[in-house]
Protein backbone atom coordinates (compact mmCIF):
# COMPACT_ATOMS: atom_id res chain seq x y z
CA UNK A 1 0.00 0.00 0.00
CA UNK A 2 2.91 2.32 0.60
CA UNK A 3 3.57 2.59 -3.12
CA UNK A 4 0.23 4.36 -3.53
CA UNK A 5 0.84 6.87 -0.74
CA UNK A 6 2.96 10.00 -0.62
CA UNK A 7 3.45 11.69 2.74
CA UNK A 8 2.74 15.40 2.13
CA UNK A 9 4.45 16.41 5.38
CA UNK A 10 7.26 13.93 6.15
CA UNK A 11 8.87 16.39 8.54
CA UNK A 12 8.85 16.74 11.47
CA UNK A 13 6.47 13.78 11.97
CA UNK A 14 6.11 11.21 9.18
CA UNK A 15 3.01 9.09 8.68
CA UNK A 16 3.15 6.12 11.05
CA UNK A 17 2.91 2.55 9.85
CA UNK A 18 -0.74 1.64 10.49
CA UNK A 19 -1.14 -1.69 12.23
CA UNK A 20 -4.11 -3.35 13.82
CA UNK A 21 -3.78 -3.46 17.62
CA UNK A 22 -2.29 -6.79 18.54
CA UNK A 23 -0.95 -7.41 15.05
CA UNK A 24 -3.47 -10.18 14.37
CA UNK A 25 -3.95 -9.27 10.69
CA UNK A 26 -1.28 -8.82 8.02
CA UNK A 27 -0.52 -5.30 6.82
CA UNK A 28 -2.10 -5.63 3.41
CA UNK A 29 -3.44 -3.43 0.66
CA UNK A 30 -6.78 -3.48 -1.08
CA UNK A 31 -7.40 -4.15 -4.75
CA UNK A 32 -9.86 -4.53 -7.63
CA UNK A 33 -9.67 -7.37 -10.13
CA UNK A 34 -8.92 -6.34 -13.71
CA UNK A 35 -8.67 -8.29 -16.96
CA UNK A 36 -6.38 -7.44 -19.87
CA UNK A 37 -7.60 -8.36 -23.35
CA UNK A 38 -4.45 -7.24 -25.10
CA UNK A 39 -5.60 -3.68 -25.69
CA UNK A 40 -7.81 -2.57 -22.81
CA UNK A 41 -7.71 -2.99 -19.05
CA UNK A 42 -11.24 -3.86 -17.91
CA UNK A 43 -12.13 -3.44 -14.25
CA UNK A 44 -14.40 -5.80 -12.34
CA UNK A 45 -15.55 -3.61 -9.47
CA UNK A 46 -17.77 -6.37 -8.12
CA UNK A 47 -14.62 -8.35 -7.39
CA UNK A 48 -12.75 -6.46 -4.66
CA UNK A 49 -10.72 -7.90 -1.83
CA UNK A 50 -7.44 -7.77 0.00
CA UNK A 51 -4.57 -7.97 -2.44
CA UNK A 52 -3.15 -11.22 -1.09
CA UNK A 53 -6.57 -12.85 -1.53
CA UNK A 54 -6.94 -11.61 -5.12
CA UNK A 55 -3.47 -12.90 -5.93
CA UNK A 56 -4.15 -16.27 -4.29
CA UNK A 57 -7.59 -16.85 -5.83
CA UNK A 58 -6.90 -15.77 -9.43
CA UNK A 59 -4.10 -16.65 -11.85
CA UNK A 60 -1.58 -13.86 -12.20
CA UNK A 61 -0.54 -14.70 -15.76
CA UNK A 62 -1.05 -11.24 -17.24
CA UNK A 63 -4.68 -11.79 -18.27
CA UNK A 64 -6.08 -11.27 -14.76
CA UNK A 65 -4.54 -8.55 -12.62
CA UNK A 66 -5.20 -7.56 -9.01
CA UNK A 67 -4.62 -3.81 -9.18
CA UNK A 68 -3.86 -2.06 -5.85
CA UNK A 69 -6.22 0.76 -4.97
CA UNK A 70 -6.46 3.23 -2.10
CA UNK A 71 -9.68 2.31 -0.33
CA UNK A 72 -11.79 5.29 0.76
CA UNK A 73 -15.05 5.33 2.73
CA UNK A 74 -17.57 8.14 2.30
CA UNK A 75 -19.80 8.20 5.34
CA UNK A 76 -22.01 11.19 4.60
CA UNK A 77 -23.42 12.78 7.75
CA UNK A 78 -24.47 9.56 9.52
CA UNK A 79 -21.62 9.46 12.04
CA UNK A 80 -22.26 13.08 13.01
CA UNK A 81 -26.03 12.61 13.37
CA UNK A 82 -25.66 9.47 15.48
CA UNK A 83 -22.99 10.92 17.76
CA UNK A 84 -24.95 14.16 18.24
CA UNK A 85 -28.12 12.21 19.11
CA UNK A 86 -26.38 9.92 21.59
CA UNK A 87 -24.18 12.49 23.33
CA UNK A 88 -26.85 13.79 25.77
CA UNK A 89 -27.73 10.23 26.76
CA UNK A 90 -24.07 9.32 27.18
CA UNK A 91 -23.67 12.37 29.44
CA UNK A 92 -26.55 11.04 31.56
CA UNK A 93 -24.86 7.63 31.76
CA UNK A 94 -21.87 9.36 33.32
CA UNK A 95 -24.18 11.01 35.88
CA UNK A 96 -23.76 14.40 34.26
CA UNK A 97 -26.48 16.81 33.00
CA UNK A 98 -26.44 16.85 29.17
CA UNK A 99 -24.10 19.50 27.84
CA UNK A 100 -22.96 20.56 31.29
CA UNK A 101 -19.41 21.93 31.51
CA UNK A 102 -19.18 20.65 35.09
CA UNK A 103 -17.15 17.50 35.83
CA UNK A 104 -18.94 14.19 36.09
CA UNK A 105 -19.22 12.39 39.48
CA UNK A 106 -16.53 9.98 38.31
CA UNK A 107 -14.15 12.84 37.51
CA UNK A 108 -14.86 14.37 40.93
CA UNK A 109 -14.17 11.02 42.58
CA UNK A 110 -10.82 10.69 40.80
CA UNK A 111 -9.89 14.25 41.72
CA UNK A 112 -10.55 13.50 45.41
CA UNK A 113 -9.21 9.93 45.74
CA UNK A 114 -6.53 9.38 43.10
CA UNK A 115 -3.93 10.42 45.67
CA UNK A 116 -4.63 7.30 47.76
CA UNK A 117 -1.52 5.10 47.46
CA UNK A 118 -1.21 1.74 45.72
CA UNK A 119 -3.93 2.72 43.21
CA UNK A 120 -6.68 2.04 45.76
CA UNK A 121 -8.38 5.39 45.13
CA UNK A 122 -8.42 4.94 41.36
CA UNK A 123 -9.76 1.40 41.74
CA UNK A 124 -12.61 2.53 44.01
CA UNK A 125 -13.60 5.30 41.59
CA UNK A 126 -13.46 2.93 38.62
CA UNK A 127 -15.74 0.43 40.36
CA UNK A 128 -18.22 3.19 41.19
CA UNK A 129 -18.13 4.49 37.62
CA UNK A 130 -18.74 1.05 36.10
CA UNK A 131 -21.61 0.35 38.47
CA UNK A 132 -23.30 3.71 37.88
CA UNK A 133 -22.82 3.46 34.10
CA UNK A 134 -24.28 -0.05 34.02
CA UNK A 135 -27.37 0.88 36.08
CA UNK A 136 -28.11 4.09 34.17
CA UNK A 137 -27.26 2.40 30.86
CA UNK A 138 -29.84 -0.31 31.41
CA UNK A 139 -32.47 2.30 32.25
CA UNK A 140 -31.60 4.36 29.16
CA UNK A 141 -31.28 1.39 26.77
CA UNK A 142 -34.69 1.95 25.08
CA UNK A 143 -33.98 5.67 24.68
CA UNK A 144 -30.50 4.93 23.29
CA UNK A 145 -31.93 2.49 20.74
CA UNK A 146 -34.65 4.93 19.69
CA UNK A 147 -32.21 7.85 19.38
CA UNK A 148 -29.81 5.74 17.34
CA UNK A 149 -32.55 4.55 14.93
CA UNK A 150 -33.99 8.04 14.52
CA UNK A 151 -30.57 9.62 13.85
CA UNK A 152 -29.67 6.86 11.39
CA UNK A 153 -32.82 7.52 9.35
CA UNK A 154 -32.53 11.33 9.62
CA UNK A 155 -28.98 11.19 8.26
CA UNK A 156 -30.16 9.32 5.16
CA UNK A 157 -32.89 11.90 4.55
CA UNK A 158 -30.42 14.76 5.02
CA UNK A 159 -27.83 13.22 2.71
CA UNK A 160 -30.38 12.56 -0.01
CA UNK A 161 -31.82 16.07 0.26
CA UNK A 162 -28.48 17.87 0.15
CA UNK A 163 -26.75 15.44 -2.22
CA UNK A 164 -23.91 14.79 0.22
CA UNK A 165 -24.57 11.13 0.88
CA UNK A 166 -24.58 8.46 -1.81
CA UNK A 167 -21.42 9.35 -3.70
CA UNK A 168 -22.47 7.11 -6.60
CA UNK A 169 -24.95 9.82 -7.62
CA UNK A 170 -22.09 12.23 -8.30
CA UNK A 171 -18.98 10.15 -9.03
CA UNK A 172 -18.80 7.22 -11.40
CA UNK A 173 -16.32 4.50 -12.30
CA UNK A 174 -13.66 5.99 -14.53
CA UNK A 175 -13.78 9.50 -13.03
CA UNK A 176 -10.49 11.03 -11.94
CA UNK A 177 -10.71 12.44 -8.44
CA UNK A 178 -8.61 13.97 -5.68
CA UNK A 179 -9.57 12.81 -2.20
CA UNK A 180 -8.50 14.00 1.23
CA UNK A 181 -9.28 12.28 4.51
CA UNK A 182 -7.87 10.53 7.55
CA UNK A 183 -5.45 7.70 6.82
CA UNK A 184 -6.25 4.84 9.16
CA UNK A 185 -6.24 1.09 9.61
CA UNK A 186 -9.46 -0.87 9.07
CA UNK A 187 -9.36 -4.24 10.79
CA UNK A 188 -12.89 -5.16 9.71
CA UNK A 189 -11.93 -6.59 6.31
CA UNK A 190 -8.99 -8.83 7.20
CA UNK A 191 -6.98 -5.64 7.64
CA UNK A 192 -5.93 -2.92 5.21
CA UNK A 193 -5.16 0.78 5.17
CA UNK A 194 -7.68 3.30 3.89
CA UNK A 195 -8.94 6.87 4.05
CA UNK A 196 -11.73 6.87 6.62
CA UNK A 197 -13.52 9.21 6.84
CA UNK A 198 -13.27 11.05 3.54
CA UNK A 199 -13.32 14.81 4.08
CA UNK A 200 -13.19 16.28 0.56
CA UNK A 201 -13.53 15.03 -3.02
CA UNK A 202 -12.73 16.97 -6.18
CA UNK A 203 -13.42 15.59 -9.64
CA UNK A 204 -10.79 16.40 -12.29
CA UNK A 205 -10.98 16.88 -16.03
CA UNK A 206 -7.68 15.60 -17.39
CA UNK A 207 -5.98 16.06 -20.72
CA UNK A 208 -6.60 13.02 -22.99
CA UNK A 209 -3.02 11.75 -22.73
CA UNK A 210 -3.28 11.78 -18.91
CA UNK A 211 -6.74 10.21 -18.69
CA UNK A 212 -5.65 6.61 -19.31
CA UNK A 213 -5.28 4.26 -22.21
CA UNK A 214 -1.72 3.24 -21.38
CA UNK A 215 -0.63 -0.39 -21.29
CA UNK A 216 -0.58 -1.05 -17.52
CA UNK A 217 2.19 -3.61 -17.96
CA UNK A 218 4.54 -0.89 -19.20
CA UNK A 219 5.84 2.17 -17.31
CA UNK A 220 4.42 5.55 -18.25
CA UNK A 221 6.48 7.64 -20.71
CA UNK A 222 8.77 9.95 -18.80
CA UNK A 223 7.05 13.15 -19.95
CA UNK A 224 3.59 11.81 -19.03
CA UNK A 225 4.80 10.60 -15.62
CA UNK A 226 6.32 14.03 -14.96
CA UNK A 227 3.07 15.81 -15.84
CA UNK A 228 1.11 13.44 -13.58
CA UNK A 229 3.46 14.25 -10.69
CA UNK A 230 3.12 18.00 -11.35
CA UNK A 231 -0.66 17.71 -11.42
CA UNK A 232 -0.67 15.74 -8.17
CA UNK A 233 1.67 18.16 -6.43
CA UNK A 234 -0.34 21.20 -7.54
CA UNK A 235 -3.64 19.77 -6.29
CA UNK A 236 -2.14 18.56 -3.01
CA UNK A 237 -0.60 22.00 -2.44
CA UNK A 238 -3.88 23.86 -2.88
CA UNK A 239 -5.91 21.32 -0.90
CA UNK A 240 -3.56 21.73 2.06
CA UNK A 241 -4.14 25.49 1.94
CA UNK A 242 -7.92 25.08 2.13
CA UNK A 243 -9.65 25.20 5.54
CA UNK A 244 -11.74 22.18 6.56
CA UNK A 245 -15.40 21.95 5.49
CA UNK A 246 -17.64 24.00 7.78
CA UNK A 247 -19.95 22.35 10.27
CA UNK A 248 -23.56 22.96 9.10
CA UNK A 249 -24.77 22.65 12.70
CA UNK A 250 -22.17 24.86 14.35
CA UNK A 251 -23.97 27.21 16.72
CA UNK A 252 -24.22 30.17 16.93
CA UNK A 253 -22.74 30.36 13.42
CA UNK A 254 -24.41 27.69 11.26
CA UNK A 255 -22.23 26.76 8.33
CA UNK A 256 -19.15 28.31 9.92
CA UNK A 257 -16.03 26.83 11.45
CA UNK A 258 -16.14 25.88 15.11
CA UNK A 259 -13.72 27.26 17.69
CA UNK A 260 -11.50 24.14 17.70
CA UNK A 261 -11.42 24.16 13.90
CA UNK A 262 -10.32 27.80 13.81
CA UNK A 263 -7.66 27.16 16.42
CA UNK A 264 -6.26 24.25 14.41
CA UNK A 265 -5.90 26.15 11.12
CA UNK A 266 -2.42 26.43 9.65
CA UNK A 267 -1.26 29.96 8.64
CA UNK A 268 -2.01 29.13 4.99
CA UNK A 269 -5.48 27.80 5.84
CA UNK A 270 -6.19 30.88 7.97
CA UNK A 271 -5.28 33.18 5.07
CA UNK A 272 -7.61 31.27 2.76
CA UNK A 273 -10.39 31.33 5.35
CA UNK A 274 -10.09 35.12 5.82
CA UNK A 275 -10.21 35.65 2.05
CA UNK A 276 -13.31 33.46 1.80
CA UNK A 277 -15.14 35.78 4.21
CA UNK A 278 -14.50 38.91 2.13
CA UNK A 279 -17.61 40.39 0.43
CA UNK A 280 -16.06 40.21 -3.04
CA UNK A 281 -15.70 36.44 -2.64
CA UNK A 282 -19.24 35.86 -1.44
CA UNK A 283 -20.84 35.47 -4.87
CA UNK A 284 -23.12 32.55 -5.76
CA UNK A 285 -23.77 32.68 -9.52
CA UNK A 286 -20.86 34.73 -10.88
CA UNK A 287 -18.82 37.62 -9.45
CA UNK A 288 -20.00 39.88 -12.32
CA UNK A 289 -23.63 39.23 -11.38
CA UNK A 290 -23.89 39.01 -7.62
CA UNK A 291 -20.36 39.75 -6.46
CA UNK A 292 -18.65 42.83 -5.05
CA UNK A 293 -15.47 44.71 -5.78
CA UNK A 294 -13.01 45.46 -2.96
CA UNK A 295 -12.80 49.12 -1.98
CA UNK A 296 -9.61 50.83 -3.03
CA UNK A 297 -7.55 52.40 -0.28
CA UNK A 298 -9.21 55.73 0.50
CA UNK A 299 -11.76 55.29 -2.29
CA UNK A 300 -15.50 54.96 -2.36
CA UNK A 301 -17.40 51.76 -1.81
CA UNK A 302 -18.30 50.34 -5.25
CA UNK A 303 -21.99 49.72 -5.88
CA UNK A 304 -23.36 46.23 -5.33
CA UNK A 305 -24.53 44.28 -8.38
Amino acid sequence: MGNLLTDPQPSPTPLPTPREPGGTSPVDGYGVLHTWNGATLISDHDNQNNLHKLWEEHPQDGSVIGVPILHVECEGSRIYFVCAALKPLLDLMRGQPPGSPLPSPGEVCHALLDWVPFGIGRAVCSLIEHFVNAVIGLALAPALAAAFASAWEAAQIYDDAFVTGPIAKQIHVGDHIVVSGRWTWDAGHAGHTELHPVKTIQRLRLAPDLAGGHDPRQPLPADVANRVRQLRDRWCHFIQEAPPPPDPFNFPTPGGLSGPQLAALTPEQHTTYVNQQRPENGWTIHPSIDGCQPREEGGEVPPLH
